[in-house]
């Protein structure tokens, strides 16, 4: 049955090109910087149309708090397992409107890099348009695809307000592509909710995100076997 499964992802994936299914070809490794992530999906329960805060990207359909918003200051910091990126912090250091000025650090096989970047909330029309921090600026230009697709899936979360999500809730980014709240975890002392992405049924993502800072606190992606690729987690927080 998974093999089955498995020949109708990839012919699914090889006509989708315009839908942008994360993972597609068995997720890769963290040399590959080619663009993955889903579409524009949504929650399916939000109606109201305008924009409080939940990004000023293209179609403006997002009310409430969404990945793309930066709501407290705070040193954030994550442990990543099977890429050659270790230790990814991020430190909110100032907001301003709608503007945070982060402190980035990234741990790449012993060689540390810091960067210190303005943030501004931009939810891309697809995924084509990547994963922007700020109009000149993409996540994985910081870090790489990989860690991109762990930490800022700003694509398969472009609609969902992150205030109204809740557990038993789903919803579908386009045929095949399904998300579900399927429980509540921590990390760092840190609350979240665990979402589970699939693809035909298979688990392909499971993410916690935190509904109160806007943020995915720990991260999974799997093969089609079930296998664990690639891991994040948040290790400690100062607010």
């Amino acid at each position: 049955m998974r093999q089955s499964t498995r020949r109708q992802l990839l012919a699914l994936c090889g006509s989708a090109t315009a839908i942008g299914f994360a993972g597609c070809l068995g997720n890769g490794d963290d040399t590959d910087d080619t663009e993955t992530g889903g579409g524009n999906g949504g929650n399916g329960d939000d109606t109201d149309d305008t924009e409080t805060g939940g990004g000023n990207g293209g179609n403006g359909s997002v009310a409430g708090l969404t990945l793309a918003d930066t709501p407290h200051t705070g040193r954030y910091e994550f442990e990543v397992t099977n890429l050659t990126i270790e230790r990814f912090v991020w430190d909110v250091r100032d907001i301003d409107g709608d503007e945070a000025t982060v402190d980035v650090t990234i741990d790449e096989a012993g060689f540390v890099e810091e960067e210190t970047i303005t943030v501004t909330p931009i939810i891309p029309d697809s995924f084509s348009d990547g994963r922007p921090l700020n109009e000149d600026l993409d996540i994985d230009d910081l870090t790489n695809a990989r860690v991109g697709d762990l930490w800022y899936p700003i694509n398969d979360f472009a609609n969902v307000d992150l205030s109204t999500l809740s557990v038993g809730d789903t919803w579908e980014e386009t045929a095949g592509l399904n998300y579900e709240v399927t429980g509540t975890d921590s990390h760092a002392g840190l609350d979240c909710l665990v979402v589970e992405r699939r693809i035909f049924d298979e688990l392909s993502f499971k993410y916690c995100v935190s509904t109160e800072h806007a943020m995915i606190l720990s991260s999974a992606d799997f093969d089609e076997t079930g296998a664990l690729l690639h891991e994040l987690t948040l290790t400690s927080y100062d607010g």
